[in-house]
């Protein structure tokens, strides 16, 4: 496979992959180069490293959209698209050349649970192991729990008691 030279121009196409929700890695496969060479990029090239961070703020604007439509029930899929036809019987083009379609979409139902997956790997999310209180419950010292090595009924009581005791001290 021959040698692809970094081009200036892969600045917007980096963020505009991003958007549609792909990650930087998979840029990849756009440009025909290994992750190493986009991370090479990187940090070469100033304005490739900058449309890379613009790019995840799109990557997470696109997830927390998804989201937020998977779990209003707003999500929709493509269902058919035609051509958009001219007073002349023909299709009409836009200014790239490709025919102007009219998109159909119907109501479809999302996996919360792939969504919340994919969200975690790809933003870094994680689960919190730690409960902060903010406010002091055992006397002046805020209270922090972990829940690391507990179980959800240990959880259920401790926690219980720390709320029967914070109404207490009221």
């Amino acid at each position: 496979m021959p040698s692809v030279r970094y081009r200036g121009e892969y600045c917007d196409k980096l963020v505009k992959h991003m958007a549609k929700g792909y990650t930087f890695k998979s840029f990849g496969a756009e440009v025909s180069v290994c992750k190493a060479t986009l991370f090479n990029w990187q940090k070469k090239y100033p304005a490739f490293r900058k449309a890379h961070d613009v790019g995840e703020c799109f990557l997470e604007k696109f997830l927390l959209e998804l989201g937020h439509r998977i779990s209003t029930g707003n999500l929709t899929r493509l269902e058919r698209e035609e051509p958009i036809i001219g007073d002349d019987g023909r299709p009409i083009f836009d200014a790239e050349g490709k025919p102007v379609m009219r998109r159909f979409y119907t109501a479809t139902k999302g996996n919360a649970a792939s969504w919340i997956f994919t969200a975690k790997n790809t933003l870094h999310w994680k689960n919190a192991d730690t409960v902060h209180h903010a406010g002091p419950v055992e006397g002046d010292k805020p209270v922090e729990l972990s829940t690391k090595d507990m179980s959800l009924e240990q959880i259920n009581e401790r926690y219980e008691h720390l709320i029967k005791k914070a109404i207490q001290e009221r």
